[in-house]
């Protein structure tokens, strides 16, 4: 197509990025026509503008025309607030290129850091695309409110499905996504009252689901487009070079003396760093994390100001800060847990070595591809392993993933304590008929199959414990007024208390760390307790001085030189996956009939 005859935001594209990626020449047609799509398609290889990019073309189309109205248009969800966070600058500053300084079309993020002046803004003057979370989505939902602000939502990106749709919280998202598209054709798509009953119904809620590394894709099509949904499936993962080896401190002895694999394999991961411009280390706890970042500045004070820790228990400024510097290209290490696997914008890396196997095909995938962060550049993977044990899973591992192996998701299968969940959300806005209530239900894919009774089963759970307790303890346990056409949620404490705890997240316990002024990040509230004043521990690789505890606030001051003690954080243990498994267990069995 002619330049000329190219819409303003793809003609920006062009003279800012030239060619289009292939996941951007395939999935743009599709969603043009208003089709579901699953994208799956490397990190780096232009995901976010694949799904946006016709979504902002119609925005601007409306504004142009002069209908782009004061509400919610796009609705983006991840699994991560940090990824709405790097989203929303990443949205407008092209936005601000195509418009100036106050584009048309405005972008904000709503989740749990969002404070009380920027939520009451955000409901009398809605952004027209609302990037959030899973929960901050069913919270919205539990609002009356904000019901005729959601029903206008004509497109729903959620963002690396994966790793939602293999947990509680895709179950959780499910709902809401059935509950959304339920709510724009009840209220017509936000048109009651323009006198539109002549018109025709307005679109369906488009979904588009973006992950790098995903399988069986055609079950996570249906996961996002609900039961009785279609789903076009866009798959271009071989369009990026990945280059996957694994490398391993031990030598002759197989079992060396108490902390000398340790020594060797710090030793070895500087010497990595220096090689390289940028390195990002994965390890699989934030504990691992702490300790590594750690030993690298001690055994290389040279680059010790320019090796950072990062994962979700440090303050979001300290993230942040981390984030921004490496991206500017000022670090030549950062050491985390999980927190930069998904795609936050962090620049250019030349590097990933991940510490210890990553217990699964598709995590080694997803964290390598932070490397080389962009559809030319090759993305290089290090997997280092730490004992014998650890080096045949590391080979598994790698030998999987050159063959695009990826390991199978498991969605959950209709968990009732989720449903229970919603059920009160939904109560909290209406009085539902069981017969609709159950239907609504039935259209999310993980619970297709749920039962009359156990559907009855969590309505008399929720009016009062079972039918004999709800005799005489309503009061106490009664979540829901339920009768014999249907429910609703009881008003007062138990809505207030339901909207201060949404989510299926374990919340445990946790101090906030602070050094004078500046908070650090958390510890668990079970860590702090085996402390004495004058005990030194670990927080963002850096050793600090217990000095006093408060409730829930610890303060600290520096320690340098000590020897810390690293938190533990119950978070982040991952099992081994099965695709994995069965690799080992054939190559032991081979080596086993091979020596017999």
């Amino acid at each position: 197509m002619p330049a000329a005859k190219l819409s303003p935001l793809f003609a920006w594209f062009r003279r800012k990025y030239g060619a289009p990626t292939p996941a951007q020449r395939a999935a743009w047609p599709l969603i043009a026509r208003g089709a579901n799509v699953l994208l799956a398609s490397p990190t780096g290889t232009g995901k976010t503008f694949a799904a946006f990019l016709s979504v902002l073309d119609q925005l601007a189309a409306l504004h142009a025309a002069g209908e782009l109205r004061p509400t919610i248009h796009c609705i983006y969800v991840s699994p991560l607030r940090a990824l709405g966070y790097d989203l929303e600058k990443n949205l407008r500053d092209p936005l601000r290129e195509i418009f100036g300084e106050e584009p048309p079309i405005r972008v904000e993020l709503r989740s749990g850091d969002t404070t009380g002046s920027q939520r009451a803004r955000q409901f009398t003057m809605p952004p027209h695309i609302l990037l959030t979370t899973p929960e901050s989505l069913c919270l919205l939902l539990s609002q009356e409110k904000w019901l005729p602000l959601l029903a206008t939502a004509r497109w729903l990106i959620v963002d690396e499905i994966h790793a939602l749709a293999e947990n509680k919280r895709g179950a959780h998202l499910s709902l809401s996504v059935e509950r959304l598209a339920e709510n724009r054709k009840a209220d017509g798509g936000g048109r009651k009252s323009e006198n539109s009953a002549l018109r025709p119904p307005p679109p369906a809620l488009q979904r588009i689901g973006l992950s790098a590394t995903i399988a069986p894709l055609a079950e996570v099509a249906q996961f996002l487009a609900g039961t009785h949904g279609a789903c076009e499936i866009v798959d271009v993962a071989t369009s990026k070079r990945l280059e996957l080896r694994v490398h391993t401190p031990l030598r002759k002895n197989p079992y060396p003396a108490a902390g000398y694999t340790g020594q060797r394999l710090i030793r070895e991961l500087g010497a990595l760093i220096r090689k390289h411009r940028t390195t990002l280390v994965f390890c699989n706890t934030r504990s691992g994390a702490e300790a590594a970042t750690f030993w690298l500045r001690e055994n290389f004070p040279d680059l010790a100001d320019v090796i950072e820790c990062h994962h979700a228990s440090l303050e979001r400024d300290e993230r942040r800060e981390t984030e921004d510097r490496l991206k500017r290209g000022e670090l030549r290490a950062v050491v985390c847990s999980t927190s930069l696997e998904m795609g936050i914008d962090i620049g250019a890396i030349e590097l990933v070595v991940m510490m210890s196997t990553p217990k699964g095909v598709s995590k080694a995938l997803q964290r390598a591809g932070r490397a080389g962060h962009s559809i030319h550049a090759v993305s290089r993977g290090v997997l280092m392993a730490t004992n014998v044990s650890d080096l045949v899973e590391a080979c598994a591992t790698v030998l999987l993933a050159r063959a695009r192996h990826l390991d199978d998701v498991r969605l959950p299968h209709a968990p009732l304590d989720v449903l229970a969940q919603q059920l009160v959300s939904m109560g909290c806005t209406a009085h539902w008929p069981r017969a609709a209530a159950l239907a609504l239900i039935r259209s999310a894919y993980p619970y297709r199959d749920l039962t009359d009774g156990d559907f009855a089963d969590v309505l008399d759970y929720l009016a009062g414990g079972g039918e004999s307790l709800r005799r005489q303890y309503t009061e106490i346990f009664g979540k829901i007024e339920l009768d014999a056409d249907g429910f609703h949620t009881r008003e007062g404490r138990v809505r207030r208390e339901f909207l201060q705890n949404i989510g299926v997240i374990p919340n445990v316990g946790q101090v906030r760390v602070r050094a004078k002024n500046r908070a650090l990040g958390s510890v668990e509230e079970a860590f702090i307790r085996q402390l004495r004043l004058g005990d030194v521990f670990m927080i963002g690789g850096r050793p600090v001085r217990l000095e006093k505890v408060n409730q829930m606030e610890a303060w600290v001051a520096r320690a340098d030189g000590a020897t810390p003690t690293v938190p533990r954080w119950n978070a982040s243990k991952m099992p081994l996956s099965n695709r994995v498994c069965t690799e080992i267990t054939a190559f032991r069995a081979g080596l086993r009939a091979r020596v017999d």
